[in-house]
């Protein structure tokens, strides 16, 4: 590989990783807008090198490409298999430890470890779950309540600290 190409192979590369996490990410924010700046510096050095004929069909190759991906990461997301791999932390099966009967954890009171938009982790007793919110954002730190489980995650609601003391 020549070294006037290694420019715009990583700003390809990195451009083409941050519009992926940008697919999994809620919004649109600045993954996805630094992998389109990435993605068009990748393509501008590459024609400096090997001319625009081919530095647009690559381009459009890796736009092809990253269509398939993100929407295969989607399709996952929608059906829950997504949820269901190693990349989320899973809710522990209590059921295990309880002999078998399940533990009910509604009701149980914790803190957001992360910021929840709407997912993300939750301590409850010193064991960490993943959770999602109901409803908006939850910032770090704040007092959460789980409401019930859904997918493997816990869906929990911010609850003041009054309201954490008084049950």
């Amino acid at each position: 590989m020549s070294y006037g190409l290694l420019p715009a192979v990583i700003c390809l590369v990195f451009g083409s990783a941050l519009v992926i996490l940008e697919v999994m990410l809620p919004g649109f924010g600045l993954p996805g807008i630094s992998g389109i700046v990435l993605l068009c510096g990748g393509t501008f050095f590459l024609g400096k090198v090997v001319g625009a004929t081919i530095a647009v069909i690559v381009m459009a190759c890796l736009l092809i490409v990253l269509a398939v991906i993100a929407f295969a990461i989607l399709h996952s997301a929608a059906r829950g298999k997504l949820f269901q791999s190693r990349l989320f932390l899973k809710a522990k099966d209590l059921g295990e430890e309880s002999g078998g009967a399940g533990k009910d954890l509604t009701g149980l009171k914790g803190r957001a470890s992360s910021a929840l938009r709407p997912a993300g982790i939750g301590e409850f007793d010193g064991d960490r779950y993943s959770v999602v919110s109901e409803g908006a954002f939850i910032a770090e730190g704040t007092l959460i309540e789980v409401l019930r489980e859904e997918r493997g995650s816990l869906v929990v609601r911010a609850v003041s600290e009054k309201e954490g003391q008084d049950r």
